[in-house]
């Protein structure tokens, strides 16, 4: 299963929380709860991905956040603490919106709102 199916299969389950796998990269999923826009919003997170340096700049990570952006379910995306300045760059250039929690600025969350 593709990490695209194994997506739709999450969103579509009663599971809260789910590590999906494909070649090359792995992913922590979520149905969350973010204060978002000031109000208490529900949310599917990107928790924690990891691409393998052979399947760097593949897209496999674009394919898994247009997936996210896709399904029909969720109205806001989160993406928690973006350790790498290269993907902060990209959820920017694609309309994600940089937030910070806690104190620390240099570990920023981002945001989305779909409809």
């Amino acid at each position: 299963m593709t990490i695209v199916h194994s997506l739709i299969d999450f969103v579509d389950s009663s599971e809260n929380r789910r590590w999906l796998w494909d070649d090359g990269i792995q992913a922590y999923v979520r149905k969350g709860w973010h204060v978002l826009a000031c109000e208490l919003r529900p949310t599917l997170d990107l928790a924690n991905v990891q691409v393998q340096p052979a399947y760097q700049r593949s897209g496999r990570l674009r394919e898994l956040l247009l997936a996210m952006e896709a399904q029909d379910r969720y109205h806001w995306l989160y993406v928690e603490n973006v350790l790498s300045g290269r993907l902060g760059s990209i959820l920017n250039k694609h309309g994600w919106v940089r937030i910070i929690v806690g104190s620390d600025d240099r570990v920023p969350s981002y945001y989305k709102r779909l409809r």
